[in-house]
């Protein structure tokens, strides 16, 4: 049985702890795992969808470029989630960016080598040094 902790410190956002250590992200992928299964479930996973596309039509409406950004993920996270997952989270960003036309950037990283064991907190979310290195390289392509 998982434990899944909660937080009550203010320093945390939504359970997450920003942090400049490297966790064992192989052992967080059966936590990140569990507390996902309902939201990807295909009929929640169909509503985000469609939630999405919207939001990218209503933005893009106004004018706004949108970059729609698969974040890294550590590898053990991909080997163990079901497939579904992958193909639930891969159609619902073709579509959202086919909504939202050309002014659209579909960034793919998930599965990015030059993300590796140390720049990752857990097994679905960047520590500091992998963060900056997101971001530096984010406002690279969004200047191209």
């Amino acid at each position: 049985r998982l434990e899944i902790p909660r937080f009550t410190d203010a320093r945390h956002v939504n359970g997450y702890v920003p942090s400049d250590g490297v966790l064992d992200a192989a052992r967080s992928t059966p936590l990140w795992l569990a507390t996902q299964r309902r939201d990807l479930d295909p009929g929640r996973g169909a509503a985000n969808a469609a939630a999405l596309e919207r939001l990218v039509r209503d933005l893009r409406g106004r004018g706004l470029r949108v970059a729609l950004l698969k974040f890294p993920v550590h590898a053990s996270y991909r080997e163990q989630r079901p497939a579904h997952w992958a193909a639930l989270l891969d159609n619902a960003l073709r579509r959202a960016q086919a909504a939202g036309g050309p002014g659209v950037v579909g960034v793919d990283w998930e599965a990015d080598p030059a993300f590796g064991d140390a720049d990752f907190q857990d097994a679905v979310h960047l520590n500091s040094t992998g963060a900056a290195a997101l971001t530096a390289r984010l406002a690279e392509r969004l200047a191209e």
